[in-house]
Parts: structure tokens; sequence; C-alpha cells
């Protein structure tokens, strides 16, 4: 399979923070930091969505009430995610 090149996952993860920002933005209670990529907290929980700066990788990562919440919130900005890099 071929590999994304670090320039590459910036890109990406540019596209798919922008894209997660959208996808959220009606939600209740939203807040948006974008100091290292993009983090949503909100009243259940928080989502992350970044391109590693030592590796062409792109990271999601989250925490919520409970697992399921988390995993609920990783896995939707995850599909966002995928789809950028399936478009590149």
């Amino acid at each position: 399979p071929a590999r994304a090149t670090c320039e590459q996952i910036t890109r990406a993860a540019d596209e798919a923070a922008r894209r997660t920002r959208e996808a959220f933005a009606s939600r209740e209670g939203v807040r948006f930091n974008d100091v290292d990529g993009l983090r949503i907290d909100l009243p259940e929980g928080w989502v992350c969505v970044r391109g590693s700066n030592t590796e062409p990788i792109l990271r999601v990562a989250g925490e919520g009430r409970d697992a399921a919440v988390a995993q609920g919130l990783v896995d939707e900005v995850r599909k966002i995610a995928e789809e950028v890099i399936r478009e590149m």
C-alpha cells in the first residue's frame, strides 16, 4: 500500500478538521480549540483530530462520560478523516 507523506497528512488533517468543525457546529454546548489540530469539547466528552508532527499519521482521540460515548465520538471523526484520506 502507498504511504502518505507528512505534507499530505498535514493537508488531510486540515481538511478533516474543517469538515469535523462543520459536522459538530450545530451541537449544543460545543466549543472548538484549534491550538494543536482541532479539539471539540462537548457536554458528553471531547474528541480531537490532528496530524502527527513526527510521523505521517492522522490521530483521532477522545474521551467521554463512558466508553460508548467516547467510542462514538472517535468513530464519527474517524469516518470523516477516512473520507478525506480516500479523496487524496
